[in-house]
């Protein structure tokens, strides 16, 4: 998927946010925080903060754009973030300052709970969180008996509006903005 140069402003200083409030962070941990607050924002919201999707892969959900482009470090993404190869790792690091216009009071609350809550975890823990019982990651898991098949396996958060103690509204304003991604899919 393309992306527009807002929308790769968008992820591009979410994660200048994240490695700015935590300091060098590993891939895996910045891949896995990245999608609890895709997760998070999606039940406070009931529409993504980004128009990044996921993969499931055996060590849970994964962004292949944040991923390849971390592995190729490569534009656009390398205008944002610095990263540093060691010992067969890579650390993410800011190389601009955070710059807010992407987002509003409400996107940065839930980045930051998000941030409080599970920034001290190490990638494994964070691996370990997004295979719990009940997450989208394991419900696929469940469902194909292992790994899904390549042309199913990107997760559809919106399952996470599925659940009883969703309100009503926000299950509304999700189905009108699938719709509206659907509608704009069929034009392309």
């Amino acid at each position: 998927m393309a992306y527009s140069q807002a929308q790769i402003d968008k992820i591009g200083n979410l994660m200048v946010y994240i490695t700015d409030r935590l300091g060098a962070t590993s891939k895996t941990k910045l891949l896995k925080l990245v999608y609890i607050i895709e997760e998070e924002y999606i039940k406070q919201a009931g529409v993504p903060l980004t128009p990044l999707s996921f993969t499931h892969l055996p060590k849970g959900p994964v962004s292949t754009f944040i991923n390849n482009q971390i592995n190729k470090n490569r534009e656009p993404l390398n205008r944002y973030v610095r990263i540093d190869k060691v010992n067969d790792q890579c650390w993410i690091r800011p190389i601009v300052d955070f710059s807010d216009d992407e987002f509003s009071e409400f996107d940065l609350q839930v980045i930051n709970e998000v941030l409080e809550r599970f920034g001290r975890y190490n990638a494994d823990a964070l691996i370990d969180y997004t295979h719990r019982e009940g997450s989208i990651w394991k419900q696929m898991q469940d469902e194909f008996g292992g790994p899904p098949p390549a042309k199913q396996n990107t997760l559809n958060l919106f399952r996470l509006l599925d659940s009883e103690d969703v309100d009503p509204d926000l299950r509304e304003s999700a189905n009108e903005y699938k719709a509206f991604v659907n509608y704009l899919s069929a034009q392309e």
